[in-house]
C-alpha cells in the first residue's frame, strides 16, 4: 500500500514510514502543493495511493465526486 500525505502533514512521514509503506509520497514534495483538494484527490486515485489527511473537506469531496460520477 502506498500513501499520499496531504499538504497538512509533514513530508518527513514519507521517510519515517518508508519501510512500512514503500513508494509513498508527500503532496508538498511532488508538485501538488497549492493545487487544490480535487487535484490531490485525483492524483491519489490515478496513482492508486491512499490519501492521508487531517482535512475533513476530502470526505465531502469524495462524496460529491462519487455522486457526480454515478449520475
Amino acid at each position: 500500500m502506498k500513501l499520499l500525505f496531504d499538504e497538512s502533514l509533514s513530508p518527513r512521514l514519507v521517510e519515517l514510514l518508508k519501510d512500512l509503506f514503500p513508494g509513498s509520497e508527500s503532496a508538498l514534495c511532488n508538485g501538488l502543493a497549492r493545487k487544490g483538494d480535487l487535484t490531490i484527490l485525483e492524483y491519489a486515485a490515478v496513482g492508486k495511493l491512499v490519501l492521508v489527511s487531517t482535512d475533513a473537506d476530502f470526505e465531502r469531496l469524495v462524496d460529491r465526486v462519487g455522486a457526480i460520477r454515478r449520475s
